[in-house]
């Protein structure tokens, strides 16, 4: 039976306080219990008629609900400013919601003497406000604070004003009972009055907990029917996975995410989660905006751990304590005049700033292995056909006009190089037919020594930690078609070969997991 009793009691009580949302509190019997008052003045009255509290506030006051709101919030009430008699004063029906004090999280009465219901010293707390018909109704104005004190003194750190009314409709009516409902829908937060939403605001580190405080000054106010609700924050993550097979072996990805309007601000973080928990570090930018400024698509960049089958990207919370994080292998970039080095921790790359080559030298593990990358390009005079008897071969080398670093993050760097391809003189194979082995002279081709053309863009993707390299190679067609027929177009790299002449072997892979192996000779080969 005691048992039963303990039991029964732990009900009633859970089950009281589950309810407390929904009493407004504001008679004579409940008012301390769920209301403290922080005045500027000792001389402030409170009274009450049934379960409407009216506040006579010689100076400044904060009514603040004792409960701790976090998580999506709604709070309702009605609230009037009265104007009866000589001395009423039609002026700020205001508020707080969501408010903490950044030194004292936990506890907002903390410092509530030394505010001591001062309107300058709320600069100490984070919070949103709103002055419906503040300054002698002649603003209704929105602010969010950040808790920065040293506003208290200087007006120029103060938050600044992100929506503002000064017309009839947004000003306070004497007398008139409005119904006032806000909401903090994530990181949305939006005030209402009577029906209409004045404040629409998408926060980029929205305030997911605190307190509400009613507050005016130098007025007669009275407010009724307040509740509340409280429900759990909801936590957005994007689900991705490969399309195709998982990889074997870690893989460096640079790819696009898009995000509804509001959700995320330039400024949030985003963490990359795998499917074991581990947190993999990433680099975001903004690729394209909302109107109101928000992220519509947002690049991300990282290096996903060997068979990861799905991974998931959220909003990395201020205070996030990290768990399990792979260890950050971070991107190194040296300039000189001369040429940009890359270390990326596993391998050395030097990129000549003019020139004929994309890469000088590719290091691995501090070993050369590879050197002299060029782009090529082979053309011929005309399509081979059965009917051909003369074709025309023409070689051009890539020329590097400038580079850049395009991107630079803590783990991808982006060097874009801009060049055009040149023949420069080089020996011309004229008048070969395949079919049938003829040569003759071709005089229009010999013309095309110093011949300029084809201008292109190659972008070099580096990740730290991986030995990876991925290329993009863009160019443009400036040729005349019906001469300029395009052979072959690639990249060129020199592998020096170390071993006994004997035991010099290079393996090809393809596509579809076949292989082969020749042997070579050559102190140093060339790979097209």
């Amino acid at each position: 039976m005691k048992k039963l009793f303990i039991l029964l009691f732990l009900f009633i009580t859970l089950g009281t306080n589950a309810q407390n949302n929904k009493v407004s509190g504001l008679n004579t019997r409940q008012f301390h219990k769920y209301w403290k008052v922080e005045s500027e003045s000792p001389d402030y009255k409170v009274t009450f008629q049934g379960d409407t509290a009216e506040i006579l506030s010689p100076k400044g006051l904060t009514l603040w609900r004792k409960e701790k709101m976090s998580g999506r919030v709604t709070i309702e009430y009605d609230a009037c400013v009265v104007v009866e008699k000589e001395g009423d004063r039609l002026s700020d029906l205001n508020c707080f919601w969501m408010a903490s004090d950044p030194k004292h999280p936990d506890n907002i009465w903390k410092r509530e003497k030394w505010r001591s219901g001062i309107f300058l010293n709320c600069y100490s707390l984070q919070l949103y406000y709103m002055g419906y018909g503040g300054n002698y109704n002649s603003t209704t104005r929105f602010r969010r604070y950040d808790g920065n004190e040293a506003g208290i003194t200087d007006p120029k750190v103060r938050p600044a004003i992100l929506k503002e009314y000064t017309d009839t409709e947004h000003l306070l009516k004497a007398n008139h009972w409005y119904h006032i409902k806000i909401t903090n829908e994530n990181n949305r937060v939006s005030y209402y009055i009577d029906g209409k939403r004045l404040v629409d605001f998408r926060d980029a580190e929205p305030l997911t907990e605190g307190w509400f405080g009613f507050r005016t000054t130098l007025s007669r106010t009275r407010i009724t029917n307040f509740r509340y609700e409280c429900l759990p924050s909801q936590t957005s993550t994007v689900p991705l996975h490969w399309i195709g097979n998982t990889p074997e072996q870690d893989k460096a990805v640079s790819f696009g995410v898009p995000f509804d309007e509001g959700y995320l601000f330039p400024e949030t973080s985003l963490r990359l989660k795998t499917d074991r928990n581990q947190e993999i570090p990433v680099d975001t930018w903004p690729l394209a905006y909302w109107p109101d400024g928000s992220v519509k698509w947002s690049g991300v960049a990282g290096v996903i751990p060997a068979g990861t089958e799905r991974l998931t990207l959220e909003k990395a919370p201020r205070k996030a304590k990290t768990i399990n994080k792979q260890p950050n292998a971070s991107i190194a970039i040296t300039e000189t005049p001369e040429n940009i080095q890359i270390e990326t921790g596993l391998i050395s790359v030097f990129i000549p700033r003019r020139g004929d080559f994309l890469i000088d030298s590719l290091l691995y593990k501090g070993t050369k292995v590879g050197e002299k990358a060029r782009l090529i390009c082979n053309t011929q005079s005309e399509p081979i056909q059965e009917n051909t008897s003369q074709i025309s071969f023409t070689h051009y080398i890539g020329e590097i006009k400038s580079v850049t670093i395009e991107r630079l993050g803590s783990v991808r760097a982006l060097v874009k190089l801009e060049g055009i391809h040149q023949n420069r003189n080089k020996k011309i194979d004229t008048n070969h037919s395949e079919r049938e082995g003829n040569y003759a002279n071709n005089s229009d081709m010999n013309k095309r020594n110093n011949r300029e053309w084809l201008p292109f863009v190659v972008r070099l993707y580096f990740y730290g930690g991986s030995e990876q390299i991925k290329m993009v190679h863009s160019f443009v067609y400036d040729g005349d078609q019906k001469k300029d027929f395009i052979r072959s177009l690639g990249i060129r790299f020199d592998v020096p070969m170390r071993e006994a002449l004997y035991n010099r072997h290079i393996a090809f892979s393809c596509a579809d997991g076949g292989a082969g192996t020749t042997i070579g000779r050559a102190s140093h080969t060339h790979f097209k």
